[in-house]
């Protein structure tokens, strides 16, 4: 039994094209799924008569919803529900002829066709319609345009090119290869919510560090991101293995590593903190339809952007990068609305950018932080202090590359752990008892009731979290003296 004539959905597509006369075609992903011996995700189907009527029938049997893509070129989905789980089907006409239609699309490995009529209880090589060759790419693991005019026709081609050679592990062919660089220009013409959608896929992927880099040897990441060009042979202090450039895409890579358990030096994993769900907490959906652990990866690849126009060198040859984190900060806010980024989304990775050299500016090397240092930590930072840390994490394993030696990777382990650790205590700690009200206040600094008041139990709060005070009577004692008030104040600043 193959996936073809199991999947119930591509057998009910059989059964509406006999019952009005139709011939029908399985093209696209799907076909190559299929040949790959890998699960049916994106079912797209070209029918030999009307696509408008085909899709009416098939919603109409199904109690589907129909959705018009293209009035011009006719092509249409079909909504539909089956045990609760929702599907959809994208139908087109056939253009001309099917060997024509599959010889116009962008790669070979995308050009083969399965008759739903003839072929669909055979899959025997006779019944796959291949007039490309895509076939034996497949076999080769060769991603290879079809013709020289694919790009200039729909130039998002050239991002899905890098797409689907990350994901299948396709080596893109010679010619393609050079196609991609020439046509690069051709990006401008993309609307930057298809470069959005695009560019998130890739990072999507396993192992998208390398298709990052794929797109810089393309000439395309430079068009999405043109600021990242200025980070390349920006050399950085002797602690550090890369440039500025080749650190932003390796720390792609770190966090991969720590993400995913893959690491070629067990040491890595074996200091590495864990949160508890930490799987489902980062492939939790948070933006743009993508993932934490995606919106991740695009902070790393930018979250040192700043570095060229903040470097200095010093008389005795120390190399300084003073205040790019929060420049940085601002400096990324043009790049993600550039890429139409929602605002929700800017404001979380932009936050994490401000923070990234927090968790090593919190105490002495060394040392660990201070409760108090640790409290503002995870009140300043909230809803990304985990990420944060992470984040942290693939800095510094990306910073020292090479370099890193097992004591110093456990010594800053313990650091992050030891954050952690305090960010779960935090959770689990019972919510501490109310000492005074801001009556209280009005009634001991015999004033109304206004703006100072909420300060001020502020204050009295931040000094009971780091443990100044405990009682009622301590905080009454502090609010009735000004002066140990603003010095108490100053403590906890």
């Amino acid at each position: 039994m193959n996936e073809l004539t199991t999947n119930k959905i591509l057998s009910r597509i059989n059964q509406c094209l006999i019952k009005i006369n139709e011939k029908g075609f399985l093209v696209g992903g799907a076909v190559r799924s299929i040949l790959l011996e890998k699960k049916i995700k994106d079912i797209d189907i070209i029918v030999s008569g009307s696509s408008k009527k085909f899709s009416e029938y098939f919603a109409k049997t199904h109690d589907g919803k129909i959705i018009e893509l293209d009035n011009v070129r006719g092509i249409y989905r079909v909504i539909f529900k089956t045990n609760l789980f929702s599907h959809a089907i994208d139908i087109s006409p056939i253009n001309k002829h099917i060997n024509n239609d599959l010889k116009n699309r962008d790669f070979t490995i995308d050009s083969i066709a399965i008759d739903l009529i003839k072929g669909y209880k055979n899959l025997a090589a006779q019944n796959f319609i291949d007039p490309s060759n895509g076939i034996k790419d497949l076999n080769q693991k060769i991603l290879r345009s079809n013709n020289e005019k694919i790009f200039e026709n729909d130039p998002i081609r050239l991002l899905r090119a890098v797409r689907i050679s990350t994901e299948l592990g396709f080596e893109i062919s010679n010619d393609t290869y050079k196609q991609i660089q020439k046509n690069s220009h051709l990006i401008k013409f993309i609307a930057a919510e298809r470069i959005k959608d695009e560019f998130l896929k890739i990072l999507s992927l396993q192992n998208s560090m390398n298709g990052v880099k794929l797109l810089d040897e393309l000439y395309l990441l430079s068009k999405i991101i043109p600021e990242i060009d200025e980070a390349k042979k920006i050399t950085q202090p002797k602690e550090h293995y890369w440039d500025v450039f080749n650190h932003l895409i390796e720390t792609i890579g770190a966090l991969e590593k720590i993400l995913d358990n893959n690491n070629a030096n067990k040491f890595i994993d074996r200091y590495i903190p864990r949160i508890k769900n930490e799987k489902e907490y980062f492939n939790e959906i948070i933006f743009e339809g993508h993932t934490r652990k995606t919106i991740l990866k695009l902070v790393a690849l930018i979250h040192d952007i700043s570095k060229p126009e903040t470097k200095t060198v010093e008389k005795s040859g120390k190399i300084r990068f003073l205040g790019h984190d929060k420049i940085g900060a601002k400096k990324s806010i043009k790049i993600l609305r550039k890429l139409k980024m929602s605002n929700k989304s800017i404001e979380f990775i932009t936050s994490i950018i401000a923070n990234h050299l927090r968790p090593t500016q919190m105490s002495q090397k060394h040392e660990l932080p201070s409760n108090r240092a640790l409290n503002r930590y995870l009140r300043d930072l909230q809803g990304i202090a985990i990420d944060t840390l992470y984040l942290n994490l693939a800095d510094y394993l990306s910073a020292r590359g090479e370099l890193l030696q097992e004591k110093e990777w456990a010594e800053h382990c313990k650091l992050i752990n030891h954050i952690l650790n305090h960010l779960k205590a935090e959770k689990e700690e019972k919510i501490l008892p109310k000492l005074v009200s801001g009556y209280d206040i009005m009634n001991v600094l015999s004033i109304k009731s206004g703006p100072k008041i909420g300060v001020i139990l502020k204050k009295i709060e931040e000094a009971q979290i780091n443990e100044y005070i405990k009682t009622r009577e301590e905080a009454l004692n502090i609010i009735k003296n000004q002066n140990s008030l603003g010095d108490m104040i100053a403590k906890t600043l």
